[in-house]
């Protein structure tokens, strides 16, 4: 097991008003894991709540953006370990200061998460995947085909 060399991947930030961004919160491994499984179910049930964009600066980052709000129980805050800041933005969504989550992904965290993370499955990130492709727009298909690959 490689878990050593899995560090913090991605990054969540919080919509406050039109324009405006919070600081970025990273992600640990575990916290990855979690919005990568509330995104499949929200993807299921509710597909209008994501909104699927990329950034092609550099890094090609996958950029999710979501009013939805990811239910989490006091194990898994102590499993994900969530820092004051995390706990602070979930806060304000509550209180509909932030309105919406943004989450953004670089292709070398993910590639690297689905090759050495034991602690998701591949068939999460498949359908993960799936889910992305699937509700991308049309004119990123072509992009969301490389960043998987």
């Amino acid at each position: 097991m490689e878990v050593q060399n899995i560090s913090f991947t991605g990054t969540l930030y919080g919509r406050i008003g039109k324009n405006r961004k919070t600081k970025g919160i990273i992600c640990c491994p575990h916290g990855d894991r979690k919005f990568i499984k509330f995104v499949n179910k929200l993807a299921e049930e509710n597909p209008k709540a994501l909104k699927i964009s990329a950034l092609d600066e550099g890094t090609p980052k996958l950029v999710i953006e979501t009013k939805a709000i990811p239910k989490i129980s006091p194990l898994e805050m102590i499993a994900i370990r969530m820092d004051k800041f995390q706990k602070k933005a979930m806060r304000l969504r509550k209180q509909n200061k932030i309105t919406s989550f943004i989450y953004e992904f670089r292709q070398n965290d993910y590639l690297n998460m689905r090759r050495r993370y034991p602690f998701i499955s591949t068939e999460t990130l498949d359908k993960f995947e799936e889910n992305i492709q699937r509700l991308a727009p049309a004119n990123l298909k072509s992009f969301f085909t490389r960043f998987f690959s």
